[in-house]
């Protein structure tokens, strides 16, 4: 600091002025007031005007970004107010190494109460170096977004997450103890109160709904207390159950403990393929073409029916034909007939066919002579 000489006129001003403050100098500090009072045991410099009618605060030095740069080894704590942006800022180094960092205030931190005059990309929350960040309520985790590339897991929820250990990696759970128990299972997806709450090892794990479970890995399980307990199992639906290995169960209260099953519904359902109204008579109404087995060939209805017809008589090795009608039997139908009771002795069945469109015939053949007509009763079933 430049040393300056006071000249007598100088020097009897500047007594002058320090004679209209009382300045006392105590072991513990300074105060500088106009009341007479002490400093305050705990202050070192205790400045205070308690009388005058005007009051006045204490004005800190007021430089630049530039000039503050140039100050010559800072002490650790030296305040100034930083005109270039705006805010006091103090030093947090040391003289060798400075760090100015601002008072906290709402150009410089984020408050209770929001902030205005933010700039996208300027000002964030999160943090600057490779740190988690982590939000609570009520000191307990409600939030915890991870930047370490080994892991990159992402956490919301109270208890969502089990941050306190080695918890996986790239693992995603939003809800309350959403994966909670996780120790080293990754690529799990929970969303929900709960969701994969038990899973400790699994991986690759797609949990949706209230406490949704897994106890294994590469399962999918979505809605309320579905469970999927074996490896590659997939539930959907609410209480959804699924035991098996690859086994899937589908529908409210779809359960299944078989592996490599397939389940729709529960022993209630009446399931439906082209069609927004399944027959309720019936657990599979399929509206449309059907092929069962490798080798089967497509088809498009299985009709049944019954019809009663009277059979008349029939001489030796002869037949005898009846034709009745039965709805949706087109041209060209498979048609298979059977008796409900046992034909006469000697009476057969030679063939049964679509002999116009709705109708149908069967020839009967006889190895005796019948004399006498019967009647009888045949289920129907045409098949195209």
């Amino acid at each position: 600091m430049q040393k300056r000489n006071y000249q007598p006129a100088q020097t009897l001003f500047f007594i002058c002025l320090l004679s209209s403050f009382n300045l006392y100098s105590q072991v513990t500090g300074v105060a500088i007031n106009d009341d007479n009072a002490s400093a305050d045991v705990s202050a070192v410099l205790d400045i205070n005007i308690n009388t005058a009618t005007t009051k006045k605060g204490l004005l800190i030095p007021r430089i630049s970004t530039t000039q503050r740069n140039a100050i010559t080894t800072p002490a650790n704590s030296l305040l100034i107010f930083d005109n270039t942006t705006n805010w006091y800022e103090y030093n947090a180094g040391t003289g060798i190494s400075p760090n100015w960092v601002p008072l906290l205030s709402s150009q410089t931190g984020w408050t209770t109460t929001g902030n205005s005059g933010t700039t996208a990309g300027t000002n964030f929350l999160g943090t600057t170096d490779n740190m988690a960040l982590q939000l609570k309520v009520n000191n307990t985790t409600a939030g915890y977004i991870d930047n370490i590339t080994a892991t990159n897991n992402l956490y919301l929820g109270l208890s969502a997450g089990n941050y306190g250990v080695s918890a996986g990696a790239r693992n995603l759970a939003f809800g309350y103890k959403a994966l909670g128990a996780n120790t080293s299972g990754n690529n799990n997806t929970a969303l929900g109160f709960q969701a994969l709450s038990a899973n400790t090892t699994g991986a690759n794990n797609v949990a949706i709904g209230y406490n949704a479970t897994s106890n294994n890995s590469n399962t999918v399980v979505i809605g309320a207390a579905a469970q999927a307990n074996n490896s590659q199992a997939t539930a959907i639906g609410n209480a959804a159950q699924a035991d098996g290995a690859n086994a899937t169960a589908i529908g409210n209260g779809a359960s299944t403990t078989q592996d490599n099953a397939l389940i729709l519904g529960n022993t209630s359902v009446n399931v439906g393929i082209g069609t927004s109204t399944p027959n309720t008579l019936v657990k599979l109404d399929v509206n449309g073409g059907f092929k069962l087995g490798a080798n089967g060939t497509a088809l498009t209805n299985v009709y049944k029916t019954s019809a009663t017809v009277n059979i008349p008589a029939i001489s030796l090795l002869n037949t005898s034909s009846v034709t009745f009608a039965v709805a949706n039997a087109p041209l060209n139908a498979t048609v298979i007939v059977n008796p409900r009771t046992a034909l006469p002795a000697g009476m057969v069945v030679g063939s049964s066919y679509v002999s116009s469109a709705n109708n149908v015939t069967i020839v009967f053949g006889a190895l005796i002579a019948l004399a006498i007509g019967v009647s009888r009763t045949f289920d129907v079933t045409v098949v195209y």
